[in-house]
């Protein structure tokens, strides 16, 4: 017959930081399971004197599961969770290996203890990283079509250095020219991208020593300013925001027509989300995005 002690949750004290830790009932730490409702879920927790052990498993309004976890002593050793409406988006197993899923059950993310990758909502590889024993490293980010854009490498940080030493950034200038608004449909690129058009004007100077020297740009190339326009004139409303920012941050006058094209759009561009939780979302429509862009470039030459 099992003896385990079974409380509601609402008569243990708990971390207010941490429900899986420091859990006491009457007085003492708590060994048992606690079940109850915390927040907008239901839960079942199991505790050995004060600190989650074993299996602890969450459920959403609906009855469906939301997180099953084992933990020993306080600590995550296997881990799944589902989106509300049943599928599977993050799973821990035992030995440290992590993935996440987007909402339609493909993968989005796998990793490991030296290793990473994450895919596009569409499956193809979006980015590698490999870390060697001695800790140097490689990420590779590459198209939706499998080709490579932009390759780092990264040497280990030197004894006494606060930092780590500049990567070594390798591009694939081709591909980046012929395919740069499809990869800006990422936020992953970014940075990459306006990087890769600097290194166009001067090739020997990384942007991050730039960036420290404070010797950005403060314009484009005519090049570079040919392809803000284009961004803006994209119909991912992604890439058209990031194309207004940068026409309005390096004065691209040439952009003026597309912004005001672009005023009309009176939609925000989707929040970018990864599934591991982090993000941004936007704080204006397009239209007023490129509104704030024409009042900085005003209207003479």
């Amino acid at each position: 017959m099992d003896e385990t002690l079974r409380v509601p949750l609402r008569e243990l004290e708990t971390s207010d930081e941490d429900i899986y830790r420091d859990a006491v009932y009457q007085g003492r730490p708590f060994t048992g399971v606690a079940w109850g409702e915390d927040g907008r879920e239901t839960c079942e927790l199991s505790y050995e004197e004060g600190v989650a052990h074993g299996r602890c498993r969450w459920w959403y309004q609906n009855g469906k599961l939301s997180l099953d976890e084992v933990l020993d002593h306080g600590e995550i050793v296997e881990s799944t969770s589902w989106w509300a409406p049943g599928d599977v988006i993050h799973r821990r197993e035992a030995g440290g290996q992590v993935q996440y899923w987007f909402r339609d059950g493909t993968l989005a993310l796998e990793e490991g203890e030296n290793w990473r990758r994450e895919y596009y909502p569409s499956g193809p590889l979006l980015e590698e990283r490999r870390t060697a024993p001695d800790g140097r490293s490689e990420t590779v980010w590459y198209g939706e079509d499998g080709t490579w854009a932009v390759r780092t490498r990264r040497a280990p940080k030197e004894p006494g250095k606060r930092l780590p030493p500049d990567p070594d950034i390798e591009y694939n200038d081709a591909y980046i020219q012929a395919h740069y608004l499809e990869l800006l449909r990422t936020s992953a690129f970014g940075h990459h991208f306006l990087d890769w058009l600097f290194r166009q004007m001067e090739p020997k100077k990384s942007w991050f020593q730039r960036w420290i020297q404070d010797k950005r740009p403060k314009t484009l190339s005519a090049e570079g300013r040919e392809m803000v326009c284009a961004m803006i004139a994209c119909e991912d409303l992604r890439v058209k925001w990031r194309g207004i920012t940068m026409a309005k941050q390096y004065r691209v006058k040439e952009a003026r027509p597309f912004l005001e094209q672009a005023r009309s759009v009176r939609k925000k561009p989707p929040g970018e989300y990864s599934v591991t939780g982090c993000g941004t979302d936007y704080a204006w429509t397009v239209g007023e995005a490129a509104d704030r862009a024409l009042r900085e470039l005003g209207t003479g030459d």
